[in-house]
């Protein structure tokens, strides 16, 4: 249920392309929220981490995506 893949990685990708043209880099993480859950799309190295939780807290995405890419 929720965002596809692909629409997630539309959303990182024109984000990170709008943080690009302003200046400030690409971007490597950005949270989404719809009424139900939290996402987190991640880029590191080349790599995509898409996560979910239905938990009204994001904190649980963004400790394992830091767990993850720590580990790498």
């Amino acid at each position: 249920s929720g965002y596809s893949k692909e629409s997630l990685l539309e959303v990182f990708n024109a984000q990170s392309q709008n943080s690009k043209d302003l200046g400030t880099g690409r971007l490597c993480q950005v949270l989404l929220q719809d009424t139900n859950n939290w996402y987190m799309v991640a880029k590191f190295r080349g790599n995509y981490l898409m996560l979910q939780t239905e938990k009204i807290d994001p904190a649980p995405l963004l400790e394992t995506s830091y767990r993850v890419f720590k580990a790498v």
